[in-house]
């Protein structure tokens, strides 16, 4: 899960982090909803995690457009280039006895 959730970050809707200068080892999920209401960012270390919710005590829309990477990751960023500052770049390890596994889902034949 969290190679997956890494490529959020590395790649995908939470790779602003690394274009604001965040450069350990990291996995996350952003998040937006319908009407840009409220847009949030949990990202991980292997040593901290940290929420970002951007949104108001009563719903509207927080800017047009407002995706979480535009609004929640920025935030979650400066922070945790703050709090990591001494951080060597380490990632998970498995547990002992965990094992992984690699698989590919072929579509159905249509009849």
């Amino acid at each position: 899960m969290s190679k997956m959730r890494a490529d959020v970050t590395n790649a995908g809707t939470g790779s602003r982090a690394r274009a604001l200068g965040f450069t350990l080892p990291e996995a996350g999920k952003t998040g937006t909803t319908n009407d840009f209401h409220d847009a949030w960012f949990i990202g991980y270390t292997p040593k901290l995690v940290t929420g970002v919710w951007v949104g108001f005590d009563q719903p509207q829309t927080i800017l047009p457009n407002g995706f979480a990477a535009e609004v929640a990751v920025p935030a979650w960023a400066a922070f945790m280039k703050a709090a990591t500052r001494k951080d060597k770049p380490e990632w998970l390890t498995a547990p002992v006895g965990v094992t992984t596994v690699t698989f590919s889902i072929t579509a159905p034949t249509p009849l």
